[in-house]
Protein backbone atom coordinates (compact mmCIF):
# COMPACT_ATOMS: atom_id res chain seq x y z
CA UNK A 1 0.00 0.00 0.00
CA UNK A 2 1.59 3.80 -0.97
CA UNK A 3 0.76 6.51 0.63
CA UNK A 4 -2.34 7.44 2.13
CA UNK A 5 -3.89 11.33 2.16
CA UNK A 6 -6.92 11.87 4.34
CA UNK A 7 -8.19 14.93 6.06
CA UNK A 8 -6.97 15.24 9.51
CA UNK A 9 -8.70 13.59 12.60
CA UNK A 10 -8.66 14.71 15.90
CA UNK A 11 -6.41 11.38 16.63
CA UNK A 12 -3.95 12.90 13.82
CA UNK A 13 -2.82 15.69 16.51
CA UNK A 14 -0.55 14.20 18.81
CA UNK A 15 1.73 12.49 15.73
CA UNK A 16 1.52 16.36 14.11
CA UNK A 17 2.98 17.92 17.93
CA UNK A 18 5.78 15.31 18.19
CA UNK A 19 6.72 15.94 14.73
CA UNK A 20 6.56 19.53 14.78
CA UNK A 21 8.74 19.15 18.34
CA UNK A 22 10.98 16.72 16.02
CA UNK A 23 11.92 19.66 13.53
CA UNK A 24 11.67 23.08 15.35
CA UNK A 25 11.45 22.07 19.46
CA UNK A 26 12.92 24.60 21.77
CA UNK A 27 15.05 23.88 24.46
CA UNK A 28 16.82 21.24 26.22
CA UNK A 29 13.63 20.32 28.44
CA UNK A 30 11.73 17.96 26.83
CA UNK A 31 8.51 18.62 28.37
CA UNK A 32 8.73 22.47 28.04
CA UNK A 33 9.43 21.72 24.90
CA UNK A 34 6.54 19.71 23.98
CA UNK A 35 3.91 21.98 25.36
CA UNK A 36 5.47 25.02 23.32
CA UNK A 37 5.27 23.13 20.05
CA UNK A 38 1.69 22.12 21.25
CA UNK A 39 1.11 25.66 21.37
CA UNK A 40 2.63 26.61 18.09
CA UNK A 41 0.22 23.30 16.29
CA UNK A 42 -2.95 24.78 17.85
CA UNK A 43 -2.31 28.85 16.95
CA UNK A 44 -1.82 27.18 13.40
CA UNK A 45 -4.85 24.64 13.56
CA UNK A 46 -7.54 27.45 15.57
CA UNK A 47 -7.66 29.20 12.19
CA UNK A 48 -7.12 25.88 10.08
CA UNK A 49 -10.35 25.51 7.60
CA UNK A 50 -8.71 22.27 5.78
CA UNK A 51 -5.97 20.03 6.71
CA UNK A 52 -4.40 16.97 4.65
CA UNK A 53 -2.40 14.57 6.74
CA UNK A 54 -0.28 11.76 5.01
CA UNK A 55 0.44 8.19 6.32
CA UNK A 56 2.37 4.82 5.18
CA UNK A 57 1.14 2.00 6.90
CA UNK A 58 -0.03 4.01 9.92
CA UNK A 59 3.15 6.51 10.24
CA UNK A 60 3.02 10.00 10.29
CA UNK A 61 5.06 11.49 6.99
CA UNK A 62 3.33 15.00 6.87
CA UNK A 63 0.56 17.52 6.70
CA UNK A 64 -0.35 20.98 5.74
CA UNK A 65 -2.88 23.35 7.38
CA UNK A 66 -4.67 25.60 4.94
CA UNK A 67 -6.84 29.04 6.03
CA UNK A 68 -9.33 29.94 2.94
CA UNK A 69 -10.84 33.44 5.11
CA UNK A 70 -15.02 32.55 4.52
CA UNK A 71 -14.76 28.92 5.17
CA UNK A 72 -15.47 26.94 8.56
CA UNK A 73 -12.66 26.39 10.74
CA UNK A 74 -12.55 22.46 11.04
CA UNK A 75 -11.83 21.98 14.95
CA UNK A 76 -12.90 25.15 16.72
CA UNK A 77 -12.66 23.36 19.77
CA UNK A 78 -8.49 24.10 19.41
CA UNK A 79 -8.87 27.69 20.59
CA UNK A 80 -10.37 26.02 24.17
CA UNK A 81 -7.25 23.90 24.01
CA UNK A 82 -4.94 26.79 23.11
CA UNK A 83 -6.24 28.79 26.07
CA UNK A 84 -5.57 25.74 28.22
CA UNK A 85 -1.87 25.46 27.24
CA UNK A 86 -1.21 29.77 27.69
CA UNK A 87 -2.33 28.45 31.02
CA UNK A 88 -0.32 25.90 31.87
CA UNK A 89 2.47 28.20 30.64
CA UNK A 90 1.83 31.12 32.27
CA UNK A 91 1.81 29.04 35.73
CA UNK A 92 5.40 28.98 35.80
CA UNK A 93 8.38 31.47 35.47
CA UNK A 94 10.22 29.80 32.13
CA UNK A 95 6.68 29.10 30.55
CA UNK A 96 5.27 32.95 30.91
CA UNK A 97 8.55 33.65 29.44
CA UNK A 98 8.70 31.37 26.74
CA UNK A 99 4.60 32.69 26.20
CA UNK A 100 5.83 36.24 25.87
CA UNK A 101 8.45 35.60 23.62
CA UNK A 102 5.81 33.74 21.37
CA UNK A 103 3.15 36.68 21.22
CA UNK A 104 5.94 38.98 20.49
CA UNK A 105 7.23 37.31 17.22
CA UNK A 106 3.33 37.17 16.34
CA UNK A 107 3.48 40.40 16.78
CA UNK A 108 6.08 40.85 14.46
CA UNK A 109 4.63 38.71 11.91
CA UNK A 110 1.14 40.77 12.46
CA UNK A 111 3.67 44.10 11.34
CA UNK A 112 4.80 42.18 8.62
CA UNK A 113 2.20 41.63 7.08
CA UNK A 114 0.62 44.48 7.12
CA UNK A 115 4.16 46.33 5.82
CA UNK A 116 3.59 44.06 2.42
CA UNK A 117 -0.19 44.56 2.11
CA UNK A 118 -1.62 41.20 3.40
CA UNK A 119 -4.56 41.24 4.61
CA UNK A 120 -5.50 37.98 6.50
CA UNK A 121 -9.38 38.64 6.34
CA UNK A 122 -9.48 37.83 2.61
CA UNK A 123 -5.79 36.37 1.92
CA UNK A 124 -5.45 32.62 2.15
CA UNK A 125 -2.74 31.01 3.99
CA UNK A 126 -0.68 28.08 4.13
CA UNK A 127 -0.59 28.34 8.12
CA UNK A 128 1.77 24.54 8.32
CA UNK A 129 3.77 22.75 5.87
CA UNK A 130 5.36 19.95 7.97
CA UNK A 131 6.98 17.25 6.38
CA UNK A 132 9.16 14.27 8.53
CA UNK A 133 12.74 13.33 7.73
CA UNK A 134 10.72 9.50 6.95
CA UNK A 135 9.18 10.82 3.83
CA UNK A 136 12.26 11.90 1.99
CA UNK A 137 12.31 10.29 -1.56
CA UNK A 138 8.61 9.40 -1.12
CA UNK A 139 6.91 12.54 -2.81
CA UNK A 140 5.31 13.39 -0.27
CA UNK A 141 6.46 17.23 0.28
CA UNK A 142 5.31 17.64 -3.52
CA UNK A 143 2.11 15.60 -2.80
CA UNK A 144 1.30 17.37 -0.07
CA UNK A 145 2.07 20.85 -1.74
CA UNK A 146 -0.01 20.24 -5.01
CA UNK A 147 -3.13 19.16 -3.23
CA UNK A 148 -2.59 22.46 -1.39
CA UNK A 149 -2.42 24.37 -4.41
CA UNK A 150 -5.28 22.64 -5.43
CA UNK A 151 -7.32 23.32 -2.79
CA UNK A 152 -6.87 27.03 -2.99
CA UNK A 153 -7.41 27.30 -6.80
CA UNK A 154 -10.85 25.52 -5.65
CA UNK A 155 -11.86 28.28 -3.95
CA UNK A 156 -10.88 30.91 -7.02
CA UNK A 157 -7.52 31.96 -4.96
CA UNK A 158 -5.12 34.06 -7.35
CA UNK A 159 -3.14 34.75 -4.48
CA UNK A 160 -1.96 32.92 -0.99
CA UNK A 161 0.91 33.59 1.40
CA UNK A 162 2.98 31.71 4.06
CA UNK A 163 5.10 32.56 7.16
CA UNK A 164 8.34 31.19 7.49
CA UNK A 165 11.98 31.39 8.84
CA UNK A 166 15.41 30.44 8.16
CA UNK A 167 14.82 27.45 10.53
CA UNK A 168 12.88 25.85 7.12
CA UNK A 169 13.96 25.29 3.79
CA UNK A 170 13.01 28.55 1.99
CA UNK A 171 14.50 27.00 -1.11
CA UNK A 172 11.41 24.80 -1.45
CA UNK A 173 8.95 28.11 -1.65
CA UNK A 174 11.58 30.03 -4.09
CA UNK A 175 12.03 27.01 -6.31
CA UNK A 176 8.39 26.94 -6.84
CA UNK A 177 8.09 30.37 -7.86
CA UNK A 178 6.78 32.27 -4.86
CA UNK A 179 7.88 35.91 -4.15
CA UNK A 180 9.50 37.06 -1.00
CA UNK A 181 6.87 39.94 -0.12
CA UNK A 182 8.35 40.63 3.34
CA UNK A 183 11.60 39.93 6.06
CA UNK A 184 12.78 41.17 9.04
CA UNK A 185 15.61 39.98 10.55
CA UNK A 186 17.16 39.07 13.81
CA UNK A 187 20.56 40.96 12.77
CA UNK A 188 18.79 44.48 12.61
CA UNK A 189 16.92 43.63 16.03
CA UNK A 190 19.47 43.25 18.67
CA UNK A 191 16.80 43.72 21.23
CA UNK A 192 14.73 40.72 20.69
CA UNK A 193 16.91 38.09 22.01
CA UNK A 194 15.52 34.82 23.83
CA UNK A 195 15.81 33.09 26.51
CA UNK A 196 14.01 29.46 24.90
CA UNK A 197 14.49 29.33 21.38
CA UNK A 198 12.15 31.63 20.34
CA UNK A 199 14.04 34.70 18.39
CA UNK A 200 16.98 33.04 16.82
CA UNK A 201 15.30 33.13 13.57
CA UNK A 202 15.52 35.70 10.29
CA UNK A 203 11.27 35.67 9.45
CA UNK A 204 9.99 36.17 5.95
CA UNK A 205 6.48 36.12 3.67
CA UNK A 206 6.23 34.22 0.53
CA UNK A 207 3.29 34.85 -1.35
CA UNK A 208 2.25 33.30 -4.86
CA UNK A 209 -0.60 32.41 -6.89
CA UNK A 210 -1.71 29.13 -6.55
CA UNK A 211 -2.51 28.62 -10.71
CA UNK A 212 1.26 28.53 -11.36
CA UNK A 213 3.06 27.59 -8.34
CA UNK A 214 1.10 23.90 -8.82
CA UNK A 215 2.94 24.13 -12.73
CA UNK A 216 6.28 23.65 -10.75
CA UNK A 217 5.50 20.87 -8.01
CA UNK A 218 8.03 17.75 -9.39
CA UNK A 219 5.76 14.31 -9.26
Amino acid sequence: MGVLYAPMIQADLDDIVRQFDVQWGYGKDHDMSMLVSRRCVLRYLKATTSATVARLNGRFLGVTFIRVPGQPVIFPEASKELAEVDELLNSTTVGRDVLAEAVRDRDIETDMERRCRIDEQSDPELELFLVSSDARGKGVGGQLWSRAMALFRRFGAHEFFLHTDTDCDMGFYEGHGLERVAQWLRAEHPDTGSSFGFGTADMYIFAGDPAKVIDTVKR
